[in-house]
């Protein structure tokens, strides 16, 4: 009888836990809208990588553009353009990227940029997005 009960304890925490997790802001989903097919399939691909990767992260409009963060820290943006989708780290500068694929000469922040759902190497963007939330 007590490991059925601890199983069940688990379980509806786990479920609670995932409801609280996976909260959507609408202002996201009303901007990712506004682009062309091509490009909210790229950034509904981008945001359902992060949030899958950092079930625990939080999304809001910062700054006019989706940005995801956690522990009350912006870690990283998504944002349409005329030509192309971008994905930016905050502190981009931190991130592992021997072969020189992120962009951006800034101090900290760091971009790449999308123009079909095949560009993204999606290996490559998990590992980024792990380094950005957890270093």
């Amino acid at each position: 009888m007590g490991e059925s009960w601890r199983f069940t304890t688990v379980y509806d925490l786990s479920a609670a836990r995932l409801k609280t997790e996976m909260k959507e802001d609408p202002e996201v989903i009303e901007y990712i809208e506004q682009f062309s097919p091509e490009f909210r399939k790229i950034l509904y691909r981008l945001r359902e990588l992060i949030r899958g990767i950092v079930p625990e992260s939080t999304e809001a409009i910062k700054a006019g553009v989706p940005a995801f963060g956690f522990r009350k820290k912006s870690i990283c943006l998504i944002s349409g353009h005329k030509n192309h989708v971008t994905l930016a780290f905050i502190n981009g500068t931190m991130l592992r990227d021997p072969d020189e694929i992120l962009l951006g000469s800034g101090k900290f922040m760091r971009h790449i940029k999308f123009k079909t759902l095949v560009d993204i190497d999606e290996e490559q963007v998990k590992i980024w997005i792990l380094e950005g939330f957890y270093t």
